[in-house]
């Protein structure tokens, strides 16, 4: 018997977009598979990640450096240029 056709199924293409989250790698912590959550409005997949307890202690100790930090006062300033 001869093969006249041949038929052979498409192969399936899967897309995908990889995402970093900065603040995880800058902390070297792993993804908690259990921290994400998914929704889908509007033709669009909404993709949401709670941050880790690490990383929000780590923000507020920053933020209190930052606070501790004389800022300069609006208005004019010596400009020594001359």
């Amino acid at each position: 018997m001869k093969k006249l056709f041949s038929y052979s199924s498409p192969t399936v293409s899967l897309y995908y977009k990889k995402f970093s989250i900065p603040d995880l790698d800058r902390c070297q912590l792993p993804l908690e598979s259990t921290a994400l959550s998914f929704t889908h409005a509007n033709n669009t997949l909404i993709i949401s990640y709670k941050k880790p307890k690490e990383i929000i202690t780590l923000e507020q100790e920053l933020l209190g450096e930052l606070k501790k930090l004389k800022g300069t006062s609006e208005g004019d300033i010596d400009c020594k240029t001359q």
